[in-house]
C-alpha cells in the first residue's frame, strides 16, 4: 500500500484529500505546515507528497525543492483545484506508471 503526505494549511483539505486517497487505497498521513512535513518526511517513508503551493513561511516550491533533495524516489504534486477525488486518481495514475507526473 502507498503511503501519501498530504501538506496543506487547512483542515478540511487535508481530510477530503485523505477519504480520497483511502478510496483509492493509499495510507496517509497530513501535516499543515511545510516545516511539519519536513518533519514527518524525516520519520517515514513516503511514496508521494500532495502539498499547497500557497503555504506559510515556505512556499510549496520551496518544499517541493526540500522534497526532492531530501527524498528524490518521493513522487510530488501540487494540490489543485480539481476535486479531491480527481487529484486521488491522477496520483494512483502516476504512481502506477499511467501518466507522468
Amino acid at each position: 500500500m502507498a503511503r501519501i503526505l498530504i501538506v496543506h494549511d487547512s483542515e478540511t483539505i487535508r481530510s477530503e484529500l485523505a477519504q480520497a486517497l483511502a478510496a483509492e487505497g493509499f495510507a496517509t498521513a497530513a501535516a499543515g505546515s511545510s516545516s511539519e512535513a519536513v518533519r514527518v518526511l524525516w520519520g517515514g517513508s513516503f511514496d508521494a507528497v500532495l502539498f499547497s503551493e500557497q503555504l506559510a513561511k515556505i512556499s510549496g516550491t520551496t518544499l517541493e525543492e526540500h522534497i526532492r533533495n531530501l527524498a528524490p524516489e518521493v513522487v510530488t504534486l501540487a494540490i489543485t483545484r480539481d476535486p479531491p477525488w480527481r487529484l486521488a486518481r491522477k496520483l494512483a495514475d502516476i504512481l502506477d506508471g499511467a501518466v507522468a507526473a
